[in-house]
């Protein structure tokens, strides 16, 4: 009984036990950490995980959540969705914006601004297809998102990243890959970004 006591004392001393943010820590913890629960698969497993000081103090995180602009309306969202839970990584976002930041929604980073690939292409007043299209056939983001519905590219043999435009050949070479690599992981959906960095398995 008094262990019961001891450790509702140690709960309550958090000062938030029971209510919607404490909820939202424990689910956290549980998913990132808890290989019975039931997403552990999907958070965890991935090697996704919590930063030590909110794994170890409910209070610490009550005190980041309240400093950003945490309300009950809100939902909590990881910025890299393949990131950990962590200060520098965490925001607070309504119901809507968190259903457009899944796995299974691409996202695109545009003149400093990240949005999903849908949401981008529809700002630049083109259909998310054609976007998806132009950029699995090799065009840079910015050819993709800033070129007329209807027109074709110039040089689509050559490629745009990080301020340097060089021939498909030679940028794939320029990142230490093979151009059928290359040309192989812009067909399965990576974006441009992640087809020239992502390390090749050994």
């Amino acid at each position: 009984m008094r262990e019961a006591t001891d450790k509702m004392s140690h709960r309550e001393s958090h000062g938030g036990y029971g209510s919607r943010l404490y909820c939202i820590w424990a689910h956290i913890k549980a998913r990132c950490l808890d290989k019975d629960d039931k997403n552990y698969p999907f958070y965890g497993d991935r090697g996704i995980t919590v930063c030590d000081g909110w794994k170890n103090s409910f209070s610490a995180f009550r005190s980041w959540a309240l400093q950003n602009g945490y309300n009950d309306e809100l939902t909590i969202d990881r910025i890299d969705v393949n990131g950990n839970y962590e200060p520098g990584n965490c925001r607070w976002i309504t119901q809507s914006e968190q259903m457009s930041n899944t796995r299974k929604t691409r996202r695109v980073t545009f003149m400093g601004e990240t949005l999903s690939l849908k949401q981008m292409a529809e700002k630049y007043g083109l259909d998310k297809t054609t976007v998806s299209l132009r950029l699995k056939r090799g065009w840079s983001l910015e050819s993709a998102l800033t070129t007329p519905p209807g027109e074709r590219r110039d040089n689509r043999k050559y490629l745009t990243f990080n301020g340097m435009t060089l021939p498909f050949s030679q940028m794939a070479k320029h990142y230490g890959l093979k151009p059928p690599t290359l040309s192989m992981r812009l067909k399965r959906g990576m974006t441009l970004e992640e087809a020239l960095t992502t390390p090749l398995k050994t």
